[in-house]
C-alpha cells in the first residue's frame, strides 16, 4: 500500500499543472466569480498571539435556487463576521486558517431544501458553504494537532473555521513526505484531492486495466475524466473519450493525446464506439 501511495503522489506531482486541475478553473460551476475570497494569503502571516477579534469573511448559502445560482442572491459573500481565535471554544478541536477550498459541480445538488433526501446532506441556510479544503492549524485544543500543521478534509467557505473534536478527527495532516513534493496547495483539492483519488482508485481498483485494452471515458474533459485518461495512456491502453463541445474534443486530442474523442451532443455514440469494439473498460 505504501508503494501505491508513493506512486500516486509522484504521478500527481508530474501532472499538477494540467488545465482544470486547479480549483481556480471551476469557479463558473457555482457562479462564484464575483466573489473575492481572501483565503490565499501567505501561510506564515498569522500570529496566534493575536487576542483581538479578526475578520472571518464567508460565502453564505442564502437562498435555495430554482435554477442557476445567482451571486448576491442565492450565494452571498459576507465580510462583517469576526472570530476571536484565542478565546473561541473548540470543544476539544482546532481552529484553521483556510488557505484553499475546492469548487465542484456536485455542490449545486447540495443547494436544496434541507428535507430533500440525497446521498449527501444539503447545505444549511445562512451558513457557509462547505467542501474539501486545505488549512493551517492556528489553535489546537487536541493533542493530535499542532499549531502550524497543514490539514486537508472538509472545511467551510470562510477565512477561519472551528472544527470540533469529532470534526477534527476526519482531517488528514499533510506530513513532511507529502509536503516535500512542493505541489501547489490547490493541487491537494484537485489532482491529489477528491477528483484525483476518485480517478486513481476507480481506474486501478475497479477497472483493473491491462496493457492493450481499450477504455471509454464519458465526460473525459472533466476533473476526474482527464486524469483517468492520463493514467490509461500511461498504462498503455487505447483511450476513447467524449465531451460536450467541439473545443473540449480537440483539447482531449491535442493536449491529452487521446486516441479518439467525439462530441456526445452531435455524434452518434453507438457508431463512434462501434469503431473500437470491443471496449474493455
Amino acid at each position: 500500500m505504501y508503494a501505491t501511495k508513493k506512486f500516486f503522489l509522484s504521478f500527481y506531482s508530474a501532472y499538477a499543472s494540467r488545465r482544470t486541475i486547479s480549483i481556480l478553473s471551476k469557479t463558473e460551476a457555482l457562479c462564484l466569480t464575483n466573489f473575492h475570497i481572501p483565503f490565499r494569503q501567505n501561510i506564515k502571516s498569522f500570529s496566534s498571539k493575536s487576542i483581538a477579534p479578526v475578520q472571518n469573511g464567508a460565502v453564505i448559502f442564502a437562498e435555495v435556487p430554482s435554477g442557476y445560482p445567482e451571486a448576491g442572491k442565492h450565494i452571498k459573500y459576507v465580510k462583517n463576521r469576526t472570530i476571536n481565535i484565542n478565546y473561541v471554544n473548540t470543544q476539544g478541536g482546532i481552529v484553521t486558517k483556510n488557505l484553499v477550498i475546492s469548487i465542484d459541480p456536485y455542490m449545486r445538488g447540495r443547494m436544496r431544501p434541507a428535507g430533500t433526501k440525497s446521498y449527501i446532506e444539503a447545505f444549511e441556510l445562512n451558513q457557509p458553504l462547505t467542501n474539501f479544503f486545505l488549512g493551517k492549524v492556528v489553535k489546537s485544543d487536541n493533542n493530535k494537532y499542532k499549531v502550524g500543521q497543514i490539514v486537508y478534509g472538509q472545511g467551510a467557505y470562510e477565512e477561519y473555521t472551528v472544527h470540533s473534536k469529532d470534526q477534527a478527527e476526519s482531517l488528514h495532516i499533510l506530513n513532511d513526505e507529502q509536503l516535500k513534493f512542493g505541489l501547489p496547495l490547490t493541487t491537494w483539492v484537485g489532482a491529489a484531492g477528491m477528483p484525483g483519488q476518485t480517478a486513481f482508485y476507480g481506474f486501478y481498483y475497479i477497472g483493473e486495466p491491462k496493457r492493450g485494452e481499450t477504455i471509454f471515458i464519458t465526460g473525459a474533459s472533466g476533473a476526474v475524466g482527464q486524469i483517468v485518461g492520463q493514467l490509461a495512456k500511461r498504462e498503455g491502453l487505447k483511450v476513447i473519450g467524449s465531451a460536450g463541445t467541439d473545443e473540449k474534443v480537440e483539447w482531449l486530442k491535442k493536449e491529452l493525446s487521446f486516441d479518439h474523442s467525439f462530441n456526445y451532443n452531435t455524434a452518434n455514440v453507438r457508431a463512434e464506439l462501434a469503431k473500437f469494439d470491443p471496449l474493455n473498460i
